[in-house]
Formats: C-alpha cells, structure tokens, sequence
C-alpha cells in the first residue's frame, strides 16, 4: 500500500491539456538528492516501478 497526500501544485504538465476531457492526475516521487526538472534528475526504479505495477 501506498501513502498518499492531498495537494495543490502549481504543475500542469499535461493534466493541464487533458484535464478538460477526462480526470487527470500526477503522480509525484522523490528524486535523488531532490534535483528536479534537470538532466542530473534521478528516481531509483525502486521507487516507481511499484505505482506502474511492475
């Protein structure tokens, strides 16, 4: 089982574009050392193999 919050976030992505034809969500993870929106950006398969189902 997963933990899971609630939250408001200012990404779009594109939830934004498809938001207006069906439900969309985000799924967020934690990145290596916290680098984000980088090429240095890093998520062990650990991690989000799970939410895949893989």
């Amino acid at each position: 089982m997963f933990s899971f919050e609630s939250m408001v976030s200012g990404a779009g992505h594109d939830s934004q574009v498809f938001g207006v034809y069906c439900p969309t969500s985000l799924i967020f993870v934690p990145s290596h050392g916290g680098i984000s929106h980088s090429p240095k950006e890093f998520t062990r398969a650990e991690v989000w193999r799970p939410v895949y189902g893989y």
